[in-house]
């Protein structure tokens, strides 16, 4: 460290502000293990020499690396973690007084020890944990806050493609590069392109973007990040013309490829795995397509495009496209998301909701509120859940896409359910990055058919 000499009290003072934070950073990465006092400062001294390491007061405890996966014995427990940090270093923190609030991301599958282990990334900055398999929320900062990603921070840490790049394999091959095709792992970088792979099985040449929802895009990644957190972080949406505004500018770029780059994230975020709600679940319906025809009937029998929502309270929403607001087409979507196991399926007093329950074996779980009668909560009998997640929905609708086509709707209503499902996730970004590098790809010309 170069030691300044203070030529003045506010330099003096900034100086010693400086040491702490200095000092409290280099004890927030130091710590020991609760079950043998392993010190972390042992383990980076020895991490740079072997693959595989004792710990200093328990000798069967052994530590493994095996690319980016570590495993770590400890008196007959093993924890294991998976590393999606930005660089190949070995350091590894523990912090034992952050893991009951410690948790793994990325859809990682882990023990409850695991939470006590770390990376930490030499690529970002020394304070940050915003990229790496584990975050807490104060442990990453000096001072309590959210891990979430910032514009600022997405134009910084991935400015370039190569940047991007190393996040998208990390995401998509946790455990090292992968033939799409054959499958093998016998994959080689090439020297004359290092983005592409070369499978030594099929001899087949392929790059981390193939097969997605990148497949065949000639913008940059970075414009592909950026996008991706505005429309994570942009809680009732963000339309094609403004993303193509705060991107290209008023009179750069085109509204098709803002539009195409829209739909093609979207996409990303279809989930694919749907776990089934139970407890208290709500069910109602609404209608979007602007202002009826003149002499149409309002509110139900509408010639409006139908919107079933389901919500349990303190879970998931779901949106579907419907084709009508019948019965059989309530309890279709009530069989698909509803666990048997419900305790309480509430609705308004609309006649197709008996036949649905009926259809789905819950009548006896059935409760109504009146709302003809201007009665809107009886105790825990209400549709309020499911009614403030709809006007999120109409808000996006009116305020920002203000035109949506029957065709295209089913994509809005993804992306409404996907970003309101992770709204207090701390890596809303990262998971979208992950969904859009295994979804499949989509052309324009099935966009548009």
């Amino acid at each position: 460290m170069v030691w300044l000499a203070p030529t003045t009290h506010g330099t003096f003072a900034l100086c010693t502000i400086l040491c702490l934070l200095f000092a409290r950073y280099q004890r927030g990465f130091s710590g020991a293990h609760t079950n043998c006092g392993f010190d972390v400062r042992d383990f980076r001294k020895s991490a740079r020499k072997r693959p595989f390491l004792t710990h200093t007061n328990c000798g069967t405890n052994v530590i493994e690396r095996k690319c980016n996966e570590y495993r770590l014995l400890c008196y007959g427990t093993v924890i294991s973690f998976q590393d999606y940090s930005l660089d190949k270093s070995t350091l590894v923190a523990h912090n034992h007084t952050h893991e009951d609030r410690c948790y793994f991301f990325l859809g990682l599958a882990a023990e409850r020890e695991a939470c006590n282990c770390f990376r930490k990334s030499l690529f970002m900055d020394a304070n940050s944990f915003r990229v790496g398999t584990r975050c807490s929320a104060s442990f990453f900062s000096f001072s309590d806050g959210v891990c979430t990603m910032t514009l600022p921070e997405v134009t910084d840490r991935f400015s370039s493609d190569d940047k991007c790049r190393e996040l998208l394999e990390r995401l998509r091959w946790p455990n090292g590069p992968e033939c799409p095709r054959c499958k093998t792992r016998q994959v080689v970088r090439l020297a004359t392109n290092v983005k592409l792979l070369w499978c030594a099985e099929c001899d087949y040449q392929f790059s981390v973007t193939a097969g997605t929802i990148f497949n065949d895009s000639h913008l940059p990644l970075s414009i592909w990040f950026m996008a991706t957190l505005l429309l994570c972080e942009a809680k009732k949406g963000m339309s094609a013309h403004q993303l193509k505004r705060t991107i290209w500018g008023q009179h750069k770029g085109s509204y098709k490829t803002a539009w195409y780059l829209c739909h093609r994230i979207r996409a990303a975020m279809k989930e694919a795995d749907r776990p089934m709600m139970d407890g208290t679940v709500e069910v109602d319906e609404t209608y979007v397509g602007g202002r009826p025809p003149r002499g149409s009937k309002p509110g139900r029998g509408t010639p409006k495009q139908v919107v079933i929502g389901i919500r349990q309270r303190g879970g998931d929403l779901r949106f579907f496209h419907a084709s009508d607001a019948q019965s059989g087409t309530l309890a279709k979507y009530i069989a698909e998301c509803v666990s048997p196991d419900v305790e309480v399926m509430v609705t308004d007093e609309f006649t197709s909701y008996p036949g649905a329950m009926k259809q789905t074996g819950l009548t006896a779980k059935h409760k109504t509120i009146k709302h003809k009668n201007r009665i809107y909560v009886d105790g825990d009998i209400h549709t309020n859940t499911v009614e403030s997640a709809f006007s999120l929905l109409k808000r996006g609708i009116v305020g920002t896409w203000h035109k949506i086509s029957a065709k295209h709707l089913p994509a809005y209503l993804d992306e409404m359910t996907f970003r309101f499902n992770r709204r207090k996730s701390p890596v809303l970004f990262l998971d979208t990055l992950r969904h859009m590098v295994t979804a499949p790809v989509l052309t324009f010309e099935k966009l548009t058919a």
